[in-house]
C-alpha cells in the first residue's frame, strides 16, 4: 500500500462513518421518540472541544442530554438544571432506565461519529415534528470558555 492509496481508505472509511453513522444515529432518535413521543418532544446536547483543561490535553466531548417533556417547549431554549439526563433521571425509575439505555446507544457510536455528523462547539436538538412525525436536527453555534 502506499501513501495514495492509504489516503484513499481513509477518505472512504471517513465518508462512511459520516453516511452510515448519520443513518444509525438518525435511526437511533426516531426510536426514542417512536417510544417516547407522549413524554418528550425534543433532546438537546452540546458537543465540543475544550480551549483550555488546566494542564489535561483538549479532547472533543459530547456533554449531558436535556429533555424536553412535552408541553414545556417555551422553557427549553437552554439545558437548564430541570432539563438534564440526570434531574429527570431521578424523577421517576422507569424513565431513568429508559434514557440510560437510550444515551448509552448514542455513546456506543463514538464520539467521532458525534463530531463528523454535527461539528465542533455546537448545541444540537433533535426534535419531533408532530405534524409529520420526522425528526429535524438544529445545529447552533455554542460558546463555551
Amino acid at each position: 500500500m502506499n501513501v495514495e492509496e492509504f489516503l484513499k481508505l481513509k477518505r472512504d472509511y471517513e465518508d462512511a462513518i459520516r453516511r452510515d453513522g448519520k443513518k444509525l444515529f438518525k435511526s437511533l432518535i426516531e426510536e426514542f421518540f417512536k417510544n417516547n413521543s407522549a413524554t418528550f418532544s425534543k433532546v438537546a446536547w452540546t458537543q465540543y472541544t475544550p480551549y483550555f483543561m488546566d494542564g489535561d490535553p483538549c479532547v472533543f466531548d459530547v456533554n449531558e442530554f436535556c429533555y424536553c417533556p412535552n408541553g414545556q417547549e417555551q422553557e427549553f431554549d437552554d439545558c437548564h438544571y430541570d432539563f438534564e439526563s440526570y434531574s429527570i433521571k431521578k424523577k421517576n425509575k422507569e424513565t431513568k432506565e429508559t434514557l440510560i439505555a437510550f444515551e448509552s446507544k448514542l455513546h456506543s457510536l463514538g464520539t467521532d461519529v458525534f463530531l463528523s455528523i454535527f461539528g465542533d462547539h455546537v448545541k444540537v436538538t433533535a426534535a419531533l415534528d408532530p405534524n409529520t412525525s420526522e425528526v429535524t436536527f438544529q445545529i447552533d453555534e455554542f460558546e463555551h470558555d
